[in-house]
């Protein structure tokens, strides 16, 4: 994730715009009509969101990091996809 640019996270007061990087797993925030459609055929673990996040990025989408704001994930089991890869 340094796309994100945690040092300059940590100390913007504005949104700043981000290069993707190969990888790149961001959440994000956005309006689903602005979206394409999720290929629903990735299920359980593995390379969903980032090949999510590459079709954006393919289709210029820009990625903008919002300052102050974060997620957190709570921690789960793996799921049985994962234990299969």
């Amino acid at each position: 994730h340094s796309a994100t640019d945690y040092e300059r996270w940590w100390t913007a007061s504005r949104p700043y715009r981000v290069r993707y990087e190969h990888k790149y797993e961001p959440y994000i925030i956005a309006n689903k009509t602005d979206l394409p459609p999720y290929d629903e055929r990735f299920r359980g673990y593995g390379m969903n969101k980032i090949s999510f996040v590459r079709k954006l990025h393919d289709l210029g989408v820009e990625f903008v990091v919002a300052p102050r704001h974060f997620v957190i994930a709570r921690e789960h089991a793996p799921s049985t996809s994962f234990k299969a890869t």
